[in-house]
């Protein structure tokens, strides 16, 4: 072998060799740029999450202060109402008892006027004197 073709062989040995070199290169910075590229996606993602998961969470304590607030207003309302029902059954109770206190009153006129009754039967008996048939011939 002449001095030109093993010139020639390293030449083209060290142009294949720059080749694969900056191939390789390529690939590792590629490599790198895909790297950062997820680092930057990950950390852009943390902070979403971490912005929802404020927001949810923020969005839940709203939630449930504003439960709560109905839930007190709901209890205030049926308060209320339990109060009205306690006022009407007093109502209804006093009601009641006058309806019972009427009866017994009407009880007592109706009984007087029996009693009155059966003595003006009584008086009327007397003034008729006794029945005829029941007088004996003499």
């Amino acid at each position: 072998m002449s001095a030109e073709m093993i010139t020639t062989i390293v030449g083209v040995v060290s142009l294949l060799l720059a080749f694969a070199g900056s191939f390789g290169w390529m690939i590792h910075r590629t490599d790198a740029q895909f790297a950062d590229v997820r680092r930057e996606m990950r950390d852009g993602f943390a902070d979403v999450r971490r912005e929802m998961r404020d927001g949810f969470a923020g969005a839940h304590d709203e939630m449930r202060d504003e439960t709560a607030g109905v839930r007190g207003e709901l209890r205030d309302e049926i308060a209320g109402v339990r109060g009205e029902i306690a006022g009407v059954r007093g109502e209804f109770a006093g009601v009641r008892g006058e309806i019972a206190e009427t009866r017994r009153e009407l009880g007592a006129r109706m009984d007087k006027m029996n009693d009155e009754l059966v003595e003006l039967k009584i008086a009327v008996a007397r003034v008729e004197g006794p029945p005829r048939h029941l007088i004996t011939g003499r």
